[in-house]
């Protein structure tokens, strides 16, 4: 559940911080850990991978808290409605109340909205590793493309909140000094220990582009299937399933549950966002060419 990058954004126009720096990620350099896919892999052939974002995974828990802060403000609304209506005095002897109820419902009717409205948009935005041409294309939030060579991406450890950290990739200037824009991959760890772990989707990402799909292909045992269609709730649960599996039984139960009481506002948040579309010169990129040996997509799931 870290929206950060969506709410807030990712501070822009400014220096690389020493943090950072200390804290790169260099395409050259193997870390030594496991390549891990972590079921994020949307298609992988020899010219590209398309990967999902890290706000695939929550997505409708902000249409949750939503709709239930609206639903809860009409309730409100409503009842005191019914409750003046039934004085004697009827709603005119409220309706100076009843006014300050409805000045005050306004601005929290209209945070809410605005909840609803970021979590809207696109079912998700992908990130598509261009092997072909060593450049990175992602989809950001207004639904532009960014491109950026490979090789000039500056990658790095990223604290957003606490201990939580992602992997997150900078784009900068021309001078290589100033962050421009900014895209994180799909995993995040809370604490230190997570931290190392990431180390592994990094090494899987890095792995591809910097060796190809030889090494990597062998690892994904499913693809999402995203790219064409809205994800069904039979494989959400089995993707919950997946990433749950490494965590005790009961905590997984709690939170399949947690899952399940949100869906709704999932179903909700993905059939009113578009699915992605890459221009066509990218989205042939995605298309393996017959008889390529490290196709993969959600048609050769088992």
């Amino acid at each position: 559940m870290e929206y950060t990058g969506k709410v807030p954004k990712y501070k822009v126009n400014r220096p690389i911080t020493n943090q950072e720096l200390e804290l790169k990620l260099e395409q050259k350099i193997n870390s030594g850990a496991q390549p891990n896919y972590q079921l994020s892999v949307i298609s992988i052939n020899s010219k590209s991978m398309q990967l999902v974002d890290k706000f695939f995974l929550w997505k409708g828990l902000l249409t949750f808290v939503a709709i239930a802060g609206l639903a809860l403000i009409t309730w409100m609304l409503i009842g005191n409605i019914l409750i003046s209506y039934d004085k004697p005095s009827g709603l005119a002897g409220d309706w100076g109340f009843l006014l300050a109820i409805l000045l005050m419902a306004i601005p929290v009717a209209l945070l809410n909205l605005w909840i609803l409205h970021k979590d809207l948009g696109f079912t998700h935005y992908p990130i598509l590793l261009d092997r072909l041409n060593g450049k990175v294309h992602f989809f950001r939030q207004d639904g532009s493309v960014s491109s950026s060579k490979w090789s000039d991406i500056f990658f790095c450890f990223a604290r957003v909140k606490n201990q939580t950290w992602e992997i997150q990739g900078h784009i900068l200037d021309e001078n290589q000094e100033i962050v421009i824009d900014t895209f994180s991959f799909s995993e995040v760890g809370v604490g230190e220990q997570d931290r190392q772990q990431l180390l592994s989707y990094w090494e899987f990402v890095r792995t591809y582009m910097e060796n190809g799909p030889s090494e990597v292909a062998s690892e994904i045992e499913a693809c999402l299937p995203i790219s064409q269609k809205k994800e069904t709730f039979i494989f959400a649960m089995l993707r919950m399933r997946y990433i749950l599996s490494s965590i005790p039984f009961p905590l997984q139960l709690i939170l399949l549950a947690f899952y399940l009481l949100i869906y709704p506002a999932r179903w909700i948040a993905m059939h009113a966002s578009k699915i992605p579309k890459w221009p066509a010169e990218l989205e042939a990129l995605s298309h393996a060419a017959p008889g390529d040996p490290y196709h993969r997509d959600a048609s050769t799931n088992t």
